[in-house]
């Protein structure tokens, strides 16, 4: 247990997290914070899949007089604001700024919601 909380976040398994958190849940660390940051962020993955396919019918159905230029663009450029938004929530939610349920999920919710947006427009 006290290998496993001397490691990295991101070096843990998800049963592992569960372990830290519940074992030192107890106690106010404030170590433990960034640990369930990583735990609710593995839980928040999970929506990967419908972010990725909420973001990729409108690009794909988009017109044939748009430059497929466009589309690649746009899809680079909404990656780079998931990651900006990743490593910001993570850090905030690290640093106990924003509660660590909130930065795990935000990231995702943000991506989702943007690509339900597109989805309405091009309907």
């Amino acid at each position: 247990m006290m290998l496993n909380y001397d490691a990295r976040p991101q070096d843990l398994s998800f049963t592992e997290l569960r372990r830290i958190i519940g074992y030192f849940s107890i106690d106010d660390n404030p170590k433990l914070t960034a640990y369930q940051v990583r735990y609710f962020g593995v839980m928040a993955e999970t929506m990967g899949p419908l972010i990725i396919i909420a973001l990729a019918i409108p690009f794909a159905v988009s017109g044939v007089r748009v430059n497929p230029v466009v589309g690649v663009s746009k899809s680079l450029g909404l990656f780079a604001v998931y990651f900006i938004l990743l490593k910001l929530c993570g850090t905030l939610g690290a640093r106990d700024v924003i509660p660590a349920l909130w930065a795990a999920l935000l990231p995702s919710l943000a991506m989702l919601g943007t690509g339900v947006g597109f989805l309405a427009r091009v309907r």
